[in-house]
């Protein structure tokens, strides 16, 4: 009896516990979606040079602590199902007489799950055309209204401006020699290369904390494009 009453108070905590984690993920879910929103949007409602933070964290960092809690979901949820083994091997028995298709449905359930779960591990982004992604940014963002199209159009003069002046340092050979992809770091670059990740980022028009991410990732999230990447390090080296 007194075991009994034990299990059933740990039973308790875990559902209130699973309740809390999965209002807690929707939530995330929703602020990520809703408030730190990304790329052009973050353009358009709010202008360039805008770092979007809640409780000093940017969308990227909320999403890492969504991916915390959904683990911890997870083994609470595993923990959930053995505490109730045995009820839930009887609900089966009963609802499916046939022992091999009872196995096979628990045996399908199992390797589901753990495709859906462990599968990321086991896959690589597919590359798609840096022309196209633009392209298509621009006939996604020319559906907004008429105040939103001028931030549009701010935005791309300031990107041709950029471009232009890059162009003033012999950037073609520049860029060859300082060739950059979307998995490196500002931090990387900047030991690589020798040059201040203030620099970098100033020139990016990007905040010096955000040094430590993947270009790829900043690339989508403030517009700018690996020739400005490599342009910039050339600007530099050409300095000097």
């Amino acid at each position: 009896m007194i075991k009994g009453l034990k299990k059933l108070k740990v039973n308790i905590i875990i559902d209130l516990a699973l309740l809390v984690l999965l209002a807690l993920m929707a939530g995330i879910g929703f602020l990520i979606k809703q408030v730190l929103v990304s790329g052009a949007k973050q353009n358009l409602i709010y202008g360039t040079n805008i770092h979007l933070e809640f409780l000093g964290l940017d969308r990227h960092q909320w999403g890492s602590i969504h991916l915390i809690v959904s683990i911890v979901f997870i083994v609470l949820i595993a923990v959930h199902v053995l505490l109730h083994w045995d009820v839930i091997l009887c609900i089966l028995n009963k609802m499916i007489p046939n022992k091999w298709k009872r196995y096979s449905l628990i045996a399908a359930i199992a390797l589901t799950s753990t495709t859906f779960f462990c599968g990321p591990f086991f896959v690589s982004a597919q590359m798609d055309n840096h022309k196209n992604y633009y392209r298509n940014r621009i006939e996604h963002t020319t559906n907004y209204d008429t105040v939103e199209n001028s931030t549009y159009l701010i935005n791309k003069t300031r990107n041709n401006t950029q471009n232009s002046n890059s162009t003033h340092i012999k950037q073609s050979s520049s860029e060859a020699r300082f060739e950059t992809n979307g998995k490196q770091t500002i931090e990387e670059l900047s030991a690589l290369h020798s040059i201040p990740a203030d620099y970098i980022c100033k020139q990016l028009q990007i905040p010096l904390s955000s040094k430590d991410q993947r270009l790829g990732r900043l690339r989508k999230k403030y517009g700018f494009t690996m020739t400005e990447v490599s342009s910039a390090i050339a600007s530099y080296k050409h300095q000097q």
